[in-house]
């Protein structure tokens, strides 16, 4: 519902069905049924790199935002990364409001070691130092992907993000980051974030 309110209406919405057991298929249909601008896709299970590079081929869009089932956006979000993005001509930028939303209600924003305010260029390994490698923080020029292959890789247990992210910047020198709306992020226990048990295949 949040991408569905953005104050930027020009987006396609491709949402990804990963072989889901729980009535989620129907819902995509009838979303689709609804507004022209999404795309349902379905996969039998194959996990989550695949059902993301699924999305990226699929894709017809100038520029890629991904957004987790259980999260949301500000109005304005895209529309803000799209104007830093068309402003600078960028290929990544990174955006650091970041919201941590908990079922009680409270919320915790993230800190990082960025000073960055209307938004500045850091070389891109200090901006991996610093900022979470989460896909939800960035938008990325879908021609800047394909050019070089960038895809997630077919691993399981979580990380499959920080290959992306990480190999996505390594190939700039910098980085442009900027604080705009909102990411809020949903902190469910038994996520694979939250899941200390299963070891992250880092890349």
């Amino acid at each position: 519902q949040s991408a569905l309110d953005q104050t930027y209406p020009e987006i396609e919405i491709i949402l990804v069905d990963d072989g889901s057991t729980d009535g989620s298929a129907q819902l995509l249909k009838a979303a689709a049924a609804s507004d022209s601008r999404i795309q349902p896709l379905f996969l039998e299970h194959q996990g989550v790199s695949q059902a993301r590079n699924l999305a990226l081929d699929s894709a017809v869009g100038e520029y890629i935002f991904f957004l987790d089932s259980d999260d949301w956006i500000d109005p304005d979000h895209l529309e803000a990364m799209l104007r830093q993005a068309r402003r600078w001509d960028l290929d990544v930028v990174v955006n650091t409001n970041f919201v941590k939303e908990y079922d009680d209600h409270t919320e915790a924003g993230e800190s990082f070691g960025l000073t960055v305010g209307e938004g500045t260029f850091f070389p891109s390994a200090q901006v991996q130092s610093h900022v979470l490698s989460a896909l939800c923080l960035r938008m990325y020029r879908r021609a800047y992907l394909n050019r070089h292959d960038i895809r997630f890789p077919l691993i399981s247990g979580g990380g499959e993000d920080i290959y992306f992210t990480a190999l996505a910047e390594v190939m700039q020198q910098k980085t442009f980051v900027f604080e705009g709306p909102a990411y809020h992020y949903y902190q469910r226990e038994g996520s694979i974030v939250h899941m200390r048990e299963r070891a992250f295949p880092y890349i």
